[in-house]
């Protein structure tokens, strides 16, 4: 590894987590044996430093508080989240789980692929399983109360790959229907599903 790779490492290495650091100071001590492996562990804690900055921007946003994280039978996790303040599209709503709202990726097609490939969407199946879970199983921290529990669905459009849908209780349980690339905006605060949402640092 060349020594012009320490500046960035250092400089994006403050604050970094315990784990993390083990890993600078292992590279540090490869930089300096010349060890084969240095490039390998430098790439490695880049692409760390990286999703720990994506974690920390969602965590900055203020839009967001994590209701519950209920578990379905195939083990999937959900995260919940309760939006705190008003938001005009569903664009910034995805942007910031993504933690990308800092750096100017707002098209739908770029932010629904990304969803898809954080694996942050839901199936019917999962989101009926929540809905059961929810009457049936104690609670889920889903509103129930007429307000919208949103969620992202892959629609197989690849000039719109992930549409935005929402599910409310009133006598029985009704769907609501919102699309990214028309910009369109939740009508309350209400709550967000995602699955496989990793806040932890």
């Amino acid at each position: 590894m060349s020594k012009d790779m320490l500046g960035p490492v250092i400089r994006a290495a403050v604050g970094v987590p315990q784990k993390y650091a083990e890993v600078l100071a292992k590279i540090a001590s490869g930089l300096n044996a010349n060890a084969p492996n240095s490039q390998a562990l430098y790439d490695r804690l880049v692409s760390d430093l990286e999703w720990v900055a994506v974690k920390q921007a969602f965590a900055s946003s203020g839009l967001f508080e994590v209701r519950a994280t209920p578990v379905l039978a195939d083990g999937t996790v959900v995260t919940v989240l309760g939006l705190t303040r008003t938001v005009c599209s569903f664009v910034e709503i995805a942007s910031t789980v993504l933690g990308l709202k800092k750096h100017g990726v707002e098209d739908s097609v770029s932010l629904g692929k990304q969803l898809i490939k954080r694996g942050y969407t839901l199936t019917w199946d999962q989101v009926s399983e929540m809905t059961y879970q929810n009457a049936q199983v104690g609670g889920n921290s889903l509103r129930a109360d007429g307000e919208n529990n949103y969620f992202f669905l892959e629609t197989g459009d690849s000039a719109n790959p992930v549409g935005v849908r929402g599910v409310y209780h009133g006598q029985e349980w009704y769907i609501s229907k919102y699309d990214l690339s028309l910009n369109d905006g939740p009508s309350c605060l209400g709550c967000l599903m995602v699955r496989n949402l990793d806040l932890s640092l």
